[in-house]
């Protein structure tokens, strides 16, 4: 590295964070390729959608910020800073996870 802040610095870890999630992928793609989940499963989202009714609303503004809030709100706290090359990456990354959550669906 030449010393420059604004070199793109490429880690180990990065590769094997994204090795790890296809791999993640993959095999929740083969555990349903007949249209079936094994009974754990089944029985887990059951447990959990059987929940009362009540909680719902309780709940759905966490799940939201997880999903579309964060990644936005960061973005736009990384433009602030002048990490543009961050901001970028974080809208991409909230707008892949949207994007790609529905190719996956319509693929299982």
């Amino acid at each position: 590295m030449t010393g420059d802040p604004q070199a793109w610095v490429r880690r180990p870890g990065d590769a094997w964070a994204a090795a790890a999630g296809l791999v993640v992928l993959g095999a929740g793609l083969i555990a349903v390729r007949d249209g079936a989940v094994p009974a754990w499963e089944r029985s887990t989202f059951e447990a959990v959608n059987g929940l009362p009714g009540w909680l719902y609303p309780l709940l759905w503004p966490f799940q939201q910020l997880g999903v579309v809030i964060w990644g936005p709100v960061l973005a736009l706290a990384a433009a602030v800073t002048r990490r543009y090359r961050l901001a970028v990456a974080l809208v991409g990354a909230t707008v892949a996870k949207l994007v790609l959550e529905r190719v996956v669906k319509a693929i299982v």
